[in-house]
């Protein structure tokens, strides 16, 4: 295992300078966060920039569904989670973290962190009704990249495709930066997480897949963000044209831009083999997917073209802007200074959205009786980790179907004898020297009243209800990578071939970072030289 470069997103952030938070306090229409000394808020003082200007009642201002001004096109929207300024993200007073563990893939290569191809197998449903679904344990798992955003956090000037910007955090000069989610939805009961097959029906037997582009619309140190549009989205279902299906953008996305029922979707089989390919072009970044086992393609670029823009932190008005990456390469430090996740090229697990309602907890939030027949399923952020995905019944132990699970969402190699991803570099295809394990979970356990340090892998730290009580809930166990003959698998799968770096402590040891007298923890991520 590599070790850590002497730095962490926790430490970073503690680093923010006053004087620039007082001098950014004053914009018009915003709000401010807490001093540095105490639990720190954003967007808990709502008042609508948006003078003069009507927004509809749903769309796309902000991922989180939280505005003051706007609901949500969708429920089921996922976001990044931002760190907060010290891993700790509250949007119009709610806390948004949730827990999405990563594999990062990191090369000093020129062209290495703009230009990336993944090969991997769209996951299958259990070969049984009663299995385990996929949707059950992922909402969604996708494929990232930091791009340019001049009007995202810390509103700076980025350079595209240009590793002169920095993303560390610690300075107002960090580049404007976006986070480029690639989210793959399986199909799911009336395509409630994704799509159904058509426009005249609920029936829901394929994958899609959709470009989203999170940013946030925060100064630096998050002492000012707007309660309006704190974290907008742009978003666009990958189609066979690679026109959209409707606006993409925060200020003119629709019910229809996330319905996914239209007949231009670009949708997929279970159990197809996927190339997927994301990379700049002179209109904006492209993002396409090939079935190799059908010999379809589908695509869309963040373009000017199809709608795409970028956020006004004052007025949340937008501007039609095309989204570049950030940076040339997928160096160590080449990182969204936002993200609690050092997010740059890299794949994620969307996890703990989902268990089965029992009446005893806060977090029974988002809930339906319509997923599992019988049963009241909940789907919004889970705190006390008692719900599927944090049973190691609940994931697969091997890569295909079961009778009692779904597939494993997996990465399969493109460059022999390399994990992960391939990219362009000086004209040749070559693959990735490092890779990183992470999690943010350790934000997630830390931040509702009354609970105690927490480290996942001390699990008798880990059992407390949201009401306040302290109970066995969490079973120890904890969703893990690992890897045999080149390819890397998510969930539990294990066996004498399979490396799971020792599964939970594959992420790395956790870093306690204090405010005041509280404890708060974030994992600093593992790194390992890339060779299978």
């Amino acid at each position: 295992m590599i070790s850590k470069k002497g730095w962490n997103r926790a430490t970073a952030a503690a680093v923010a300078t006053i004087g620039v938070m007082m001098v950014l306090g004053f914009l018009p229409g915003l709000s401010a966060g807490t001093s540095p000394g105490s639990l720190p808020t954003t967007s808990n003082a709502p008042s609508s920039p948006a003078v003069g200007h009507q927004f509809p009642a749903k769309g796309g201002l902000d991922c989180n569904g939280d505005s003051a001004i706007q609901a949500p096109t969708r429920l089921t929207l996922q976001c990044i989670d931002p760190t907060g300024p010290w891993g700790y993200f509250t949007d119009n007073g709610k806390y948004v973290g949730h827990d999405e563990p990563n594999i990062r893939f990191i090369s000093s290569a020129p062209g290495s962190g703009n230009n990336s191809q993944f090969l991997f197998t769209l996951p299958q449903p259990p070969t049984t009704s009663n299995g385990v679904q996929i949707w059950e344990n992922t909402i969604t798992f996708w494929f990232g990249m930091a791009l340019c955003d001049n009007n995202s956090f810390p509103q700076h000037v980025c350079i595209n495709d240009s590793d002169l910007n920095t993303g560390l955090g610690t300075s107002p000069n960090d580049a404007g930066s976006a986070v480029l989610e690639v989210q793959f939805y399986a199909p799911s009961p009336d395509g409630f997480f994704g799509c159904t097959d058509g426009p005249h029906t609920l029936t829901s037997t394929h994958w899609c897949a959709a470009l989203n582009i999170d940013s946030l619309e925060c100064t630096f140190d998050y002492s000012v963000c707007n309660p309006s549009c704190t974290e907008p989205v742009n978003f666009a279902f990958l189609t066979k044209t690679g026109v959209p299906v409707a606006p993409p953008s925060p200020q003119l996305s629709n019910i229809n831009t996330t319905i996914g029922n239209q007949t231009p979707i670009f949708r997929m089989s279970p159990g197809d083999q996927i190339l997927f390919s994301m990379h700049d072009t002179k209109q904006g970044l492209f993002t396409g997917v090939l079935d190799k086992t059908t010999g379809k393609s589908g695509f869309m670029v963040a373009s000017v073209a199809n709608g795409f823009m970028n956020t006004n932190i004052n007025t949340c008005k937008g501007t039609l802007y095309a989204f570049h990456p950030e940076y040339s390469s997928a160096a160590v430090a080449n990182i969204v200074p936002w993200a609690a996740l050092q997010l740059g090229v890299s794949m994620d697990v969307e996890t703990g959205h989902f268990e089965f309602a029992d009446h005893a907890d806060t977090d029974d939030l988002g809930c339906f009786s319509f997923l599992v027949p019988g049963k009241t399923s909940c789907i919004f952020e889970e705190f006390d980790y008692d719900g599927i995905p944090y049973h190691p019944h609940g994931w697969a132990t091997v890569l295909g179907p079961t009778k009692g699970h779904a597939g494993a969402v997996n990465i399969q190699e493109l460059v022999k004898g390399m994990l992960g991803p391939s990219t362009q570099s000086n004209g040749q295809t070559i693959g990735y020297s490092i890779f990183e394990l992470e999690t943010d979970t350790g934000f997630t356990l830390n931040r509702q009243p009354n609970f105690p340090p927490c480290n996942i892998l001390d699990p008798t730290q880990c059992s407390v209800d949201l009401i306040g009580t302290f109970i066995p809930t969490y079973t120890g166990f904890y969703p893990f990578f690992s890897t045999h003959a080149c390819t890397v698998a998510f969930g539990n799968v294990a066996g004498p071939l399979w490396n799971t770096y020792g599964k939970d402590a594959g992420y790395g040891a956790l870093q306690p970072s204090y405010i005041g007298t509280t404890t708060v923890w974030g994992t600093n991520g593992a790194y390992y030289p890339n060779s299978c």
